[in-house]
């Protein structure tokens, strides 16, 4: 085993737990959208992620 690969295992495992932390964070907006006005949401999420 490199010195290299447990830092790329690492990256790898972090890359898969953010696209499933977002997969449900999307599920949760547009459930939510059923309810609230989705231009609030929208705006809302890019104001906290782009900020």
């Amino acid at each position: 085993m490199t010195h290299e690969q447990p830092q790329r295992l690492r990256n790898d495992t972090m890359e898969k737990v953010m696209k499933e932390i977002i997969r449900y964070a999307e599920e949760a907006i547009v459930s939510l959208a059923d309810f609230e006005n989705i231009t609030v949401w929208s705006e809302t999420l890019h104001t906290g992620l782009f900020a």
